[in-house]
This record gives C-alpha cells, structure tokens and sequence, in this order.
C-alpha cells in the first residue's frame, strides 16, 4: 500500500547548512558550516528506511554541497526509497555538476530502479 497510517510518506534530511548564496531572509544556511558527516547521515537514513519511509528529501543549505552525495542517494535507492533533493538551482561549477549528473545517469540505469 503506496500510504499508510503505519508508514512515513516523507521524511527531510538536512545534509549541510552550507550554501553558495547569501540571502537575506535565509537564517538557516551560512558559507562556513562542515557537513553533517557522512556516518551520521547513513545511519539517519537507516533508520528511515526501517520505518518504512517511500520519499526522503535531502536538504540544506545547498545538499549539492555535500561531498559524499552521490553514495548518500545510492544508499537510499538502495533501501527502496524515492529520492528527491532541495537546491537553489544556482551551478556550483559545471565539472561538479557533470560528475554528478554522470552518477545520477549511471545509477538510474541500473535494472530495478
């Protein structure tokens, strides 16, 4: 059953509170902040998983920022898990973003997902 009052539909998981901008009515982020680290973040989404959520958010500041992104999504897919992601849409660099976009290609080809 897609919703269920004994299943989370969406949970949101701040990676970082880092952002390349500088908004005036954004409290949350600033331009020095580390990212959450990696070990925590897996266990976060464990944990999700074990409570049956189908849509986790990755958020921010800018979670493109975060430096193990890619592995943070393949862990997610792998539990079964729709991943969708909050940015401000602004290019960090166009190697960066190439990468990633190769990463997100390669995994979406992979059969079953």
């Amino acid at each position: 059953m897609l919703v269920s009052p004994r299943r989370l539909l969406l949970v949101q998981l701040a990676v970082t509170r880092r952002c390349n901008l500088a908004c005036g009515y954004c409290c949350e982020s600033d331009d020095h902040s580390s990212p959450v680290a990696a070990e925590i973040l897996e266990r976060r989404i464990d944990h999700a998983a074990s409570l049956g959520t189908l849509i986790l958010t990755l958020t921010g500041g800018k979670p493109l920022l975060h430096p193990r992104l890619e592995a943070l999504v393949a862990r997610m897919a792998s539990r079964g898990m729709v991943t969708t992601l909050i940015a401000n849409g602004w290019a960090r660099c166009a190697i960066g973003c190439a990468r990633r976009a190769s990463a997100f290609d390669e995994w979406r080809s992979q059969p079953g997902v």
